[in-house]
């Protein structure tokens, strides 16, 4: 789980109850929290944010995460989905297939971010 992922979860547990609140707690006892990188990333990480362009100049923004981590904001993805094991590895300028997009159209990575 990504430090802000954490926080978050933290946030919701202060206003939690009952069964929701106890399932929050596990949560947070069993995840391993991943640290913020402190230099600038060479690559798409666990953690990452990742902004791609599309071949018409739309731009879309991703944020690998943990698996539990998605719910908590629309643009953050698991690292095991297949979007994210699309994007995980790939560098700066990078051009990428996207799972569901049309065959043969590609996108190029043109943001990283901790």
């Amino acid at each position: 789980m990504t430090e802000e992922g954490a926080k978050r979860f933290r946030h919701e547990l202060a206003r939690a109850k009952g069964q929701h609140a106890a399932e929050l707690r596990r949560l947070l006892d069993s995840a391993t929290i991943v640290p913020e990188r402190e230099t600038p990333p060479k690559e798409v990480l666990f953690g990452v944010t990742v902004t791609v362009s599309k071949s018409d100049g739309d731009r879309a923004t991703y944020r690998i995460v943990g698996v539990d981590e998605t719910r908590l904001a629309r643009d953050w993805v698991s690292w095991v989905s297949p979007l994210g094991r699309a994007l995980i590895g790939t560098k700066l300028g990078s051009r990428v297939h996207l799972p569901d997009a049309p065959a043969g159209e590609e996108v190029e990575v043109v943001g990283l971010e901790r």
